[in-house]
């Protein structure tokens, strides 16, 4: 643990000493020195068990209990509380059930309106509010500019909405430019702090997915996040979507970074980051066409694993629930569609008819 520990400093270390260079990196377009090049100076090589151990860190908290509890902090602008929060997990790389990291579900948390999916404009507009004032009350949080970033990322699909781009109008479209170029400067301006959060990279992977950049600076930007913290498995969730055609990828190029992705992190935990690439690879809003390719019995190996060492959560259980039915295996589809009952994800099927669909299939009652 001490070696790791050092490795980790190591890494705050250099970030720190790099952090003027990135932020004069804006996006794709500008000069000045390429992702490449920061990449090659800030990365540093884990030890090859790092990742395993940074994956035993795990509290299997409830992820409602979690979020209530960040939820009630935001309500009462509990800003030094919040920063506390925010530090304790992101030192202990705790994980909810289910293997999300706690700080994961934090920034999930606290980039949204209470009223979730249901928030107004005025919602929103509160809420960003707060999020100004947590800055402008303790402007050396590096938390509350990644919150901030991400809320407006948030914003920028709440002006878009959920479309094909075909379907986008202009006026649309423009501001959901506008709401993703206010995330990268906030994350921009959070880089020249002293300290440091892996979920960082994961808001700059969502922004730079969004702007289009190209293959090469995504791959550095990537590179240079799971040097930084290995084990946070959310960077190969979205550096494979960016690999989907309807992104910036070319057709099998998500399940061959699938395939490297098990075979360079190696082991359960290997299984495990497979899974959950192959469950936001293969869901209902994917649009993948045709039989998924990944290899079914090494999804499933994953599937254990994380039941084995994190358990499990309704949202995995559709996850996995779906796959199966992909995959047309009527025994594992039937015995997970029945474990999920009627508690079917609208994330994850998209609506009930599909869901049903599916339980038709496997020989299951529909609701």
């Amino acid at each position: 643990m001490k070696n790791t520990g050092m490795l980790v400093l190591g890494l705050f270390v250099i970030l720190q000493s790099n952090a003027k260079i990135i932020a004069q990196t804006p996006g794709p377009t500008n000069e000045g020195k390429s992702l490449a090049d920061i990449a090659r100076e800030t990365r540093v090589k884990p030890p090859k068990n790092m990742l395993q151990v940074s994956a035993d860190s795990q509290s299997k908290e409830n992820e409602p209990q979690y979020k209530g509890e960040i939820q009630a902090l935001m309500a009462k602008d509990a800003f030094v509380d919040l920063d506390a929060a925010a530090d304790s997990v992101r030192a202990s790389k705790e994980r909810v059930q289910g293997g999300a990291w706690k700080l994961f579900v934090f920034y999930e948390t606290v980039a949204n309106p209470v009223t979730g999916e249901r928030a107004t404009g005025a919602d929103w507009t509160r809420h960003v509010a707060r999020l100004q004032n947590w800055i402008a009350t303790r402007p050396r949080s590096v938390t509350a500019r990644i919150a901030l970033a991400e809320s407006y990322i948030n914003l920028a699909w709440k002006a878009r909405g959920g479309g094909f781009a075909d379907t986008v109008s202009a006026a649309a479209g423009q501001q959901f430019e506008k709401q993703i170029e206010m995330a990268r400067t906030t994350l921009i301006d959070a880089a020249t702090l002293p300290a440091k959060c892996p979920h960082w990279y994961f808001d700059m992977l969502e922004i730079a997915q969004y702007q289009s950049w190209n293959k090469d600076q995504m791959r550095s930007l990537f590179e240079r996040a799971i040097a930084f913290e290995p084990a946070y498995y959310h960077y190969y969730r979205e550096y494979a979507v960016n690999l989907l055609p309807k992104w910036n990828g070319e057709q099998g190029e998500a399940e061959t970074f699938a395939d490297e992705s098990y075979r360079r992190i190696g082991g359960r935990q290997g299984a495990f980051v497979y899974f959950e690439i192959a469950s936001a690879l293969y869901c209902a809003c994917s649009s993948v066409s045709g039989q998924p390719t990944l290899s079914w019995p090494r999804i499933q190996e994953g599937f254990s694993v994380m039941e084995d060492r994190y358990g499990s959560t309704t949202l995995k259980l559709n996850r996995f629930a779906l796959l199966a039915y992909l995959y047309r295996d009527r025994d594992v589809a039937g015995r997970t569609l029945s474990r999920v009952n009627d508690q079917w994800d609208s994330a994850v099927w998209r609506n009930r008819e599909s869901f049903n669909a599916a339980r038709t299939w496997a020989g299951l009652p529909t609701f």
